[in-house]
């Protein structure tokens, strides 16, 4: 019966987390639309300007989530005791965002040269401008912002959440289930069920690293590498948005090798890595003692 009155109560918060975000979007747009309009803009205007996918608008929502994450975990939690995860010292803070960086970046490095290998992508070469270097620019910070707020959300605040009451095994799959079902209302996300699966373990990886690491900051290094060399470097779709990019790719060969529209997140390739990705981190910490065999 307890363990049923928690679940309820967790779900209240969650529930209370999403209205909180709402209401705080919905301050900031509503913000955003009488500033426009003391400066000479319709409500036309700032309608579409709002309704845009520029890199600050995601920018914005995110800043949101944050903001969220941060008021309810300082009104109901931060006396319980559990961290979010931003508690290392600096330096070792800095040691492992640089390794969770180096780490995204070379399982979509692995991902996109077996899906190339295996003829699901062609190269068509190489692009360098004004509007490639300023994306780039700005992709840096989009997918850090990115990386930070899910991160904070899915394995701060509901992992934390979960793993007080529950445990680690219960916060890593249902964190992991969350995270993806927080991108279907991506484009292209059923066009295979690989893309799905793949959303699933990233989630696994990413809780698991959560766990083993003791924080976040791995996960935050790893989730931003991923998106922006998947992106921005590769030329991939990211979780099916598609951005400005170095490399200049085309699918070449089955949705079930190349990813489909969704990117190289939806290809059965990708699952490998993943796999493979989980299990160099897990003996990786084991050697150190900081994973259960």
């Amino acid at each position: 019966m307890n363990k049923i009155r928690t679940g309820f109560i967790l779900a209240g918060k969650i529930l209370l987390l999403a209205v909180t975000a709402m209401a705080l979007l919905f301050a900031v747009c509503l913000a955003a639309v009488l500033i426009g309009l003391l400066t000479g803009r319709s409500v036309d205007q700032m309608l579409a300007l709002l309704s845009e996918t520029a890199p600050w608008t995601i920018i914005v929502q995110d800043a949101v989530i944050v903001a969220s994450v941060l008021i309810l975990y300082a009104l109901y939690e931060r006396k319980k005791g559990w961290s979010l995860g931003f508690t290392l010292r600096r330096g070792q803070a800095v040691r492992e965002t640089i390794a969770g960086l180096v780490f995204g970046a070379a399982l979509i490095t692995a991902a996109v040269l077996l899906i190339w290998l295996l003829g699901g992508i062609r190269i068509r070469g190489t692009e360098w401008n004004a509007g490639v270097a300023r994306a780039l620019a700005e992709g840096i910070v989009m997918f850090a912002v990115v990386a930070i707020s899910e991160e904070l959300l899915a394995r701060g605040y509901l992992y934390g959440l979960i793993r007080f009451s529950y445990g680690t095994r219960a916060a890593i799959a249902v964190t992991s289930l969350l995270f993806a079902l927080l991108h279907f209302g991506n484009d292209h996300l059923f066009d295979s069920p690989w893309a799905v699966l793949n959303l699933i373990l990233v989630g696994v990886l990413f809780g698991a690293l959560r766990e083993w690491s003791g924080g976040l900051w791995i996960p935050v290094g790893l989730h931003m590498a991923w998106n922006y060399f998947q992106g921005y470097v590769y030329g991939f779709e990211v979780s099916g948005v598609r951005v400005e990019s170095l490399v200049r790719v085309e699918r070449a060969g089955s949705e079930a090798v190349s990813g489909g529209s969704f990117g190289a997140e939806g290809s059965a390739v990708t699952t490998l890595v993943l796999a493979a990705g989980w299990l160099a981190a897990f003996l990786y910490y084991r050697s150190r003692g900081r994973a259960a065999g």
